[in-house]
């Protein structure tokens, strides 16, 4: 069975997620977001959209060394209760939850703030760091796009392999079946010509007696 890895995206563009969380507005930057709006937010900025939630999440536990974000839990939803910000706006006051009522004034799972469209591209300082971001999701798409195509082709060639084999044992029990039962005729025929030249014989003799 196929057992090869999926290709996975560097560590240097894994950080680049991150960065690019520090280079969105201030009004955007203080607050806090789960995974799922992190990733709603680079892409309204100008990252590609096929920027997943797995890509972010994998660099909030991989490439956070540095402490680049905070993390807080709070509850237990559909968010998994972990809220993140840049490191540099995690001493503002209030609980995630807090915060985000006084933004959007109620209760919302959704985005209170998003920043302005393709922000990313006016803005000198993220333009270099959202183009090389894009480039190597890019890559990283096409690798995982060729990945699962093999994979798919090795899971049908498995399952060819399995159909051949199924049909040799198949065809195997079929003959065999066919000999023995050609082999039990052959026994019956041998055995009733026995009989007859038996019982021909008795009647010879009971004829000379």
């Amino acid at each position: 069975m196929p057992n090869a890895r999926p290709p996975t995206l560097g560590i240097k563009a894994l950080k680049l997620i991150l960065v690019l969380q520090s280079d969105l507005p201030e009004e955007c930057g203080k607050l806090w977001v789960t995974v799922d709006e992190m990733r709603q937010r680079l892409v309204e900025a100008g990252v590609y959209n096929i920027l997943t939630n797995e890509l972010v999440d994998t660099a909030t536990k991989e490439a956070n060394w540095d402490g680049l974000l905070s993390r807080r839990t709070q509850g237990k939803d559909h968010t998994g209760g972990a809220y993140y910000p840049p490191s540099v706006y995690a001493l503002i006051p209030g609980a995630p939850l807090v915060q985000r009522n006084r933004f959007s004034g109620r209760k919302s799972r959704g985005l209170s703030i998003l920043p302005p469209k393709d922000y990313f591209h006016l803005s000198p300082d993220a333009l270099d760091r959202v183009a090389r971001s894009n480039q190597a999701l890019v890559y990283h798409d096409a690798a995982l796009k060729n990945y699962r195509k093999d994979e798919a082709v090795k899971v049908k060639e498995e399952k060819g392999k399995k159909i051949d084999l199924i049909s040799i044992i198949l065809s195997f029990i079929s003959t065999h079946t066919k000999r023995q039962r050609e082999k039990e005729e052959a026994t019956k025929m041998v055995e009733t010509q026995t009989e007859t030249v038996e019982a021909r014989n008795m009647e010879t003799q009971t004829g000379i007696a």
